[in-house]
């Protein structure tokens, strides 16, 4: 396979994790399944034996440990080059990543050189038997980094005197429309969420050429920002009240082979305006979804430290975005705490129609990576 196709193999994999994520969650959500990868990716750096094997088999299925973390590599490379080109803030990503270290703890040399060539990794050694000042300190840096949108990612009750490393991801992306909506018509307009249960939301609207495709399930929108390669795909079911089916038979090559197959086309669009903020512990989630040694006294972390006993105890993830008439705005930070043991587009006619006025899925996607910044589904 020549390296494209390895790169879109990396990103169906990272495709199939962010729907993994929006299976698990029956409300209106926002996830950045990036967020989250690069965390554990940090951590699966580390891994050995059976942890290894379970972590992979999530994050990189056939495909390399080199190929993973190259792919997140540029992923990240890219996030700093969209935020260095649009410095006037009309469209912009911004992520960074840390490792908050007991001061006493003793980290492999080798795991320190490979966060900082890898993941651009800063490491801090914090004293965490002053949990208080610990989690200030770590909750300011995720404040500054998603400007504001991320508070208090952490809580003091989960640092203990057994917490050894706090390793964190956050990512923010701020996003102007290329064609924003006019105000004047955004509407307040029924939304149907499931059988006998509706609500009003504001909904806004728009006729132009977006990028469009629909398959035997349903039909995808793209709606491009300023940035080029930037867009968010709107995902919508033609059955009103099919969007657990949608998800339950969508993969991520699926999902990747209807963000390609948009074509420009006139639609006619109605999407609502919203605002979620969504705060996830994903420790039982990722044992359900097959990393399970990693949290358990079996987990082997040997790559990180000499000392054995090191586990993962919490994955902490927390996410906000807001879609209005001028864009998009987003923000998610991950946290992974360790502590010491214990569709192939149809001819469209002349004027497509889109209302999504049922539940539907959303993607942040860059689509010269293919890379899911952000994902979720009001319903």
């Amino acid at each position: 396979m020549d390296s494209h196709g390895k790169a879109n193999s990396i990103a169906a994999a990272q495709a199939d994790f962010a729907l993994q994520l929006l299976r698990r969650n029956k409300h209106s959500t926002v996830v950045s399944p990036f967020s989250i990868a690069t965390a554990l990716a940090m951590v699966y750096g580390g891994a050995q034996g059976n942890t290894k094997h379970e972590m992979k088999s999530v994050l990189a299925k056939e495909n390399t440990d080199e190929e993973l973390h190259q792919f997140l590599k540029n992923c990240t490379s890219s996030a700093l080059s969209t935020k260095t080109a649009n410095a006037s803030g009309e469209t912009y990503l911004e992520m960074a990543n840390k490792v908050f270290v007991e001061a006493q703890f003793d980290i492999l040399a080798e795991f320190s050189k490979f966060l900082e060539s890898r993941y651009e990794g800063n490491l801090e050694h914090v004293d965490f038997s002053d949990s208080a000042a610990a989690v200030k300190d770590l909750n300011a840096w995720v404040e500054q980094t998603t400007h504001g949108h991320i508070k208090d990612l952490i809580d003091s009750s989960i640092i203990n005197s057994l917490t050894k490393m706090i390793l964190v991801n956050a990512a923010y992306f701020k996003g102007t429309w290329r064609v924003k909506f006019d105000q004047n018509r955004t509407n307040e307009e029924t939304f149907y969420v499931s059988e006998g249960v509706a609500k009003r939301v504001s909904m806004m609207a728009h006729k132009t050429k977006y990028g469009f495709a629909k398959d035997s399930k349903g039909r995808v929108l793209q709606l491009p920002y300023s940035n080029e390669g930037l867009s968010m795909f709107v995902v919508l079911p033609h059955d009103r009240y099919g969007l657990r089916d949608l998800l339950s038979n969508l993969n991520g090559n699926h999902l990747l082979d209807l963000v390609s197959s948009c074509r420009t086309v006139e639609v006619d669009v109605k999407l609502p305006k919203f605002k979620l903020e969504s705060t996830f512990n994903l420790s039982q989630t990722l044992k359900e979804m097959g990393i399970r040694d990693a949290f358990e006294d079996t987990a082997d972390f040997s790559g990180i430290s000499d000392n054995r006993h090191l586990l993962i105890s919490d994955v902490v993830h927390k996410a906000f975005v807001e879609v209005d008439e001028n864009g998009t705005e987003a923000a998610a930070a991950t946290a992974a705490l360790m502590r010491m043991r214990r569709a192939v587009p149809m001819h469209p006619p002349e004027v497509e129609v889109f209302h999504a006025d049922h539940g539907y899925l959303y993607f942040i996607v860059d689509s010269t990576s293919n890379t899911i910044w952000f994902c979720g589904s009001f319903c």
